[in-house]
């Protein structure tokens, strides 16, 4: 099998490029020249440029035959050209994959800010506030111990997560309330890229009362049903705007806006449980408000969980920010069916993530009855998707696939031990009960900032301040002039032309082909 190559982005400061190639080597800027050089190291997925195109007529076509995305910069009084610098640097910064950036410097730290990284330069923080939680386990939960003991071969082996659908249910021609009627033959699709869709090996799985009567039918979800609802839901995530590039007041919005519909409609949802389950009207009532109240709790924190300064000894400020995981995949207990439904997603998308959610395996009546409020709640196509079926057989699929970039798994000790052992492969961040029960009608174990830190990835980015720029330590390349060591760290410079910042004409001894 052929080896990955790597992916680049490539950030091009070019005003004061054109500058210095102009000046030492008395030509234009070649993009294609960059580009080309770049093709040795790997595939470049982003092409992003920043300078004052009004001015640079023939090179912006240049740039737009490169398909390279120009950026406007905001041009100064002294119409300096290092007046994009700190707007640049700023900008790659929330785009970068890192749980610390650092701008004009270099491998700071500090014990009162967190640090860490993403994927596979490790998940999990050190120092701070963030790094505490890291040791702790909310004050109600005991210290796991699952009831299962790992397989001599790790796992390899196993038959986890295989799965093969049983034979389709016939229909009575009895309601599930003991009334005769016609039968109307309707069953539940999937709800993928806001879209009713049915399942890809048109299987269908039964839903059970309390009795053993047929109550519905549902799609039963296979791995290409996982594969299209993770593509629906990345699509959603990278769009231009996104769904965490929404205003966060804007995603609260939504989330009452669902709270709401499912309000309007409470009765049908207390009585389609109450026929699943068994359970009283009464308690089932009681569910629907509590998965109302949960919405409007996490509707509330929406645009409240943004981050802080963290108080370290630098000459400047070091911002953390509690940015997206990206796209979460959701394992939903079977009980509550309607209430841990909703618990789990809501914190997730109220924090900018779109997901793809397994619903209850016994009971998901109640959330394809949801997707009908999400189609009515202004919620974007692909943020919220669910795909129906056998949990354990869905869920591996999910925490193989390379583009999720998180999995909450509320199941079986067994399932828990693989949820985590499958993520390894991959560098996944994971989230799992170890089989243990919660208490999900409790604000304590139910919702709050448990949920909220889960559904969250810190970024420390430190900004020194004061004129100049701070050079980045250790280095004593020419690069440090005019504040450009942000751009020799985040973006191709000038080692592409064999100089340096300095403008000598020999090549940076540290950032040789950057």
């Amino acid at each position: 099998m052929a080896e990955e190559r790597l992916k680049l982005a490539v950030f091009i400061d070019f005003d004061n490029i054109q500058i210095g190639v102009k000046d030492k080597l008395g030509k234009e800027f070649d993009v294609e020249l960059v580009l080309e050089a770049l093709k040795e190291r790997g595939e470049v997925v982003t092409k992003i440029a920043y300078g004052d195109w009004h001015r640079s007529g023939e090179q912006s076509r240049s740039m737009t035959q490169h398909a390279v995305q120009m950026v406007q910069r905001s041009v100064t009084p002294r119409g300096d050209k290092n007046g994009a610098d700190i707007n640049l640097a700023l900008d790659v910064a929330s785009k970068i994959k890192a749980g610390s950036v650092w701008v004009n410097s270099t491998n700071l730290f500090d014990a009162a800010s967190g640090f860490g990284g993403y994927r596979e330069s490790g998940y999990g923080r050190e120092g701070g506030r963030e790094g505490l939680f890291e040791y702790l386990r909310p004050a109600w939960q005991g210290r796991p111990r699952p009831s299962f003991t790992p397989p001599e071969n790790g796992g390899e082996k196993s038959n986890w997560g295989a799965y093969v659908p049983a034979r389709p249910t016939l229909h009575n021609v009895h309601h599930a309330d003991g009334k005769e009627g016609v039968h109307i033959d309707r069953t539940p699709k999937m709800y993928i890229g806001g879209k009713q869709v049915r399942p890809d090996g048109h299987y269908t799985r039964p839903v059970l009362g309390p009795k053993g009567e047929l109550v519905g039918q549902v799609g039963d979800g296979n791995r290409k049903d996982i594969r299209d609802a993770v593509e629906a839901a990345h699509a959603a995530h990278t769009a231009k705007p996104g769904w965490a590039m929404r205003h966060a007041y804007n995603r609260s919005q939504i989330l009452y806006f669902i709270g709401e519909n499912l309000s309007a409609r409470a009765d049908e949802f207390a009585r389609r449980m109450a026929a699943m389950t068994g359970a009283a009207l009464k308690a089932a009532r009681a569910e629907v408000e509590a998965s109302v109240e949960r919405l409007f709790t996490y509707a509330a924190w929406a645009d409240k969980y943004g981050g802080s300064i963290q108080e370290t000894t630098l000459r400047g400020i070091t911002v953390a920010v509690n940015e997206p995981v990206g796209v979460l995949g959701i394992a939903c207990p079977d009980e509550p069916a309607l209430l841990a439904f909703v618990s789990l997603m809501a914190p997730a998308i109220a924090r900018g993530n779109t997901v793809v959610m397994i619903p209850s395996q016994k009971y998901p009546l109640s959330a394809t009855d949801f997707y009908q409020g999400l189609d009515t709640s202004d919620v974007p196509p692909g943020v919220v998707n669910i795909v129906t079926g056998e949990r354990e057989h869905l869920v591996k699929t999910l925490v193989q696939h390379e583009d999720v970039d998180g999995v909450w798994y509320f199941g079986t000790a067994e399932g828990s031990y693989h949820v985590e052992y499958e993520s390894a492969a991959n560098m996944k961040r994971t989230w799992v009960n170890y089989g243990m029960r919660r208490e999900w009608a409790s604000p304590g174990e139910g919702a709050g900032h448990e949920f909220l830190h889960e559904a969250s990835q810190g970024k420390n980015i430190w900004g020194p301040t004061g004129g100049g720029g701070a050079p980045i330590r250790g280095d004593d390349c020419g690069c440090t002039r005019y504040a450009k060591a942000a751009a020799c760290r985040f973006m191709l410079h000038w080692p592409a032309y064999g100089i340096n910042s300095a403008g000598n004409g020999r090549p940076c001894p540290n950032h040789r082909r950057a």
